[in-house]
């Protein structure tokens, strides 16, 4: 993992330090900012309320930190670590060490202990960052970012390819966002033709009619994407499951935009079983809201949602006729669930949001992973949904 300072970020830790040394003491701040999956960029250093600090130790203001953090954390930002001095020492004490090892990793994955060593001499200040990864303390680069406004998204997103099940009106506008990230190819799977119906909800005109959605979807993003784009002709059903899995295996992200619950479960067990993220969004009935919900490796799945399981459902109509029971809807209903194109819109952007935080931040347990969108009143309800204990695919999984 590389360890970046913005300039500004950086200076400040630096100038907290040396005037700590000017008093012959430690001390001690909280780093916030950004984090993916390569990538840690420090954007803020604060030194929250009267940490103690004396000249061989320092201990925070706890109770004044919580509080000073939250605004930065409601912003989006994300704790990263900590950063003390020390006094001619490079590199973590015997105590940094015992403290990274007693950190919770399922609360705080590689938390930061970054340790700024200054010198009686003019020789300058030495900044080391050190975090656990697999149970060892290993040391990250540390670098300072010039510009103003650094590139959030980590250079590995470049490796990433992305598989879409699904080009209907929702997925379509999520697709459109997603290939415009610097992702190296993007893989659409639909059987679905056009109608007529569709226009009104689509990115397409009448020279679509008739037309494989997934080929039309992938001709129109080629001309918008740098991405390598391909369609295939799939159809989600028990027949296909190995292709299907071929697939996933060879995609690093999963975005399922059927809005099908037997093809979603589908699609949800195969994740589950290649260990891949995906990323599953639908509108409720008549376009009164929809769902956005993060499938992580060792996380919840899609039947963690809706208790659907495919051993004793084994075709379209004895499912359609559980979901009537749950959500209260008649089938013809549920059928008709995508709704205006406005309010798809709305589902479509959290989606394409979600993708985007993921490819930023990586798997991080602390953040939502289900995002409920209510179009009437255009709010979005947040929250992190857990593994049920009875889940079958969950447990193969594992």
């Amino acid at each position: 993992m590389l360890v970046e300072f913005l300039n500004a970020a950086y200076d400040a830790l630096i100038d907290l330090c040396l005037a700590a040394g000017s008093r012959g003491t430690e001390t001690h701040a909280y780093l916030l900012g950004y984090r993916s999956s390569a990538e840690a960029i420090v954007t803020t250093v604060l030194r929250a309320g009267s940490p103690v600090e004396e000249g061989a130790m320092t201990q925070p203001d706890y109770a004044a930190s919580a509080v000073a953090m939250q605004p930065y954390l409601d912003r989006g930002l994300t704790l990263l670590g900590e950063a003390h001095r020390h006094p001619g020492l490079i590199g973590p004490s015997a105590g940094d060490r015992r403290m990274l090892l007693d950190i919770p990793q399922d609360r705080f994955p590689r938390y930061l202990a970054v340790v700024v060593a200054t010198f009686r001499d003019e020789r300058p200040p030495v900044v080391t960052a050190h975090s656990i990864e697999d149970g060892e303390i290993v040391e990250h680069k540390v670098r300072v970012i010039d510009a103003a406004y650094p590139a959030l998204l980590p250079s590995t997103v470049q490796q990433e390819s992305v598989l879409s099940f699904g080009n209907g009106s929702g997925n379509s506008l999520v697709l459109l966002q997603v290939a415009k990230l610097p992702i190296r190819r993007l893989t659409i799977a639909d059987d679905d033709t056009f109608e007529e119906r569709n226009l009104v909800r689509h990115l397409v005109d009448h020279a679509a009619l008739g037309k494989n959605k997934a080929v039309v979807g992938a001709r129109f993003l080629r001309r918008r994407s740098t991405a390598k784009i391909s369609a295939v002709r799939l159809h989600v059903g028990s027949a296909t499951m190995a292709k299907v899995d071929r697939l996933v295996r060879d995609h690093s992200f999963v975005i399922n935009g059927t809005g099908h619950p037997v093809a979603s479960a589908r699609i949800s067990q195969s994740c589950a079983r290649q260990r891949r993220t995906c990323l599953h969004s639908a509108a409720f009935a008549r376009g009164a809201g929809g769902f956005v919900f993060l499938q992580a490796p060792g996380g919840p799945c899609y039947e963690c949602l809706y208790d659907l399981n495919l051993e004793s459902q084994t075709d379209d109509h004895e499912t359609m006729q559980t979901l009537v029971t749950q959500y209260g809807y008649t089938e013809e209903e549920l059928h008709a669930q995508i709704g205006l194109w406005a309010d798809v819109n709305t589902i479509a952007s959290v989606a394409a949001k979600v993708v985007l935080d993921y490819f930023k931040y990586g798997n991080d347990s602390r953040r939502p992973n289900l995002y409920v969108i209510d179009n009437h009143y255009l709010t979005i309800n947040r929250r992190r949904v857990q593994r049920r204990t009875d889940c079958t695919t969950c447990k193969e999984a594992s």
